[in-house]
């Protein structure tokens, strides 16, 4: 009985570190994020802006984050997530039989230009991987002109004289096109302060 309590006394002593280690690792993580943050929408001509970039980063599991090439990685998973739930909008989009017939040409180019993207993004993962980060980049590049070319694609042209684009002025895919891109250079980012040997 005596052993019992004394063990239920060691217990309860003990839980409070456990807290107090998962606050400490909580704490670190979220600064982490922030300094990424802070450091990218200072650093980058293609918008980071801070709120957006911690936002998408806390919603990845905080393992994920513990380290600087973790947040890069979990960059890159949130591109990959976004290009591919684009592609399956867009796709969505050219078989709903709503697309008038004059726009329909810039919305199929807009999905070869996401299969692009995801094959770039993909191939920024592998390279990632193995810290070939001027590779990386490349694909990750990718993303950033192919979501580009999509947004373009609506600021030119119109129904009588397309020239190469669908007119409209705004790109129907605008919100996916510029998430791609912002995500696409917190890669960017995290990759940059690598490459210097930076560490937060």
């Amino acid at each position: 009985m005596a052993s019992t309590f004394i063990l239920l006394l060691l217990s309860f002593s003990i839980f409070p570190l456990f807290i107090i280690h998962g606050t400490q690792e909580d704490k670190k993580h979220y600064t982490l994020i922030q300094k990424t943050c802070e450091f990218g929408s200072h650093n980058f001509t293609t918008d980071i802006h801070y709120d957006f970039c911690t936002s998408a980063l806390e919603s990845r599991p905080a393992r994920e984050c513990q380290t600087l090439r973790g947040v890069g990685m979990a960059s890159i998973r949130l591109v990959i997530a976004n290009v591919t739930d684009t592609r399956r909008h867009i796709q969505a989009v050219v078989h709903s039989g709503k697309v008038r017939p004059w726009v329909k040409r810039c919305i199929d180019e807009c999905s070869d230009l996401y299969d692009s993207a995801l094959i770039g993004v993909e191939e920024a993962m592998t390279n990632y991987k193995s810290q070939d980060y001027t590779q990386a980049q490349y694909g990750i590049d990718q993303v950033i002109d192919m979501a580009g070319l999509c947004e373009d694609l609506f600021a030119v042209g119109s129904q009588d004289t397309p020239a190469g684009g669908c007119g409209g002025g705004v790109s129907p895919f605008s919100a996916r096109n510029n998430n791609a891109m912002e995500l696409s250079a917190m890669v960017l980012a995290v990759m940059r302060l690598l490459q210097e040997g930076r560490v937060h």
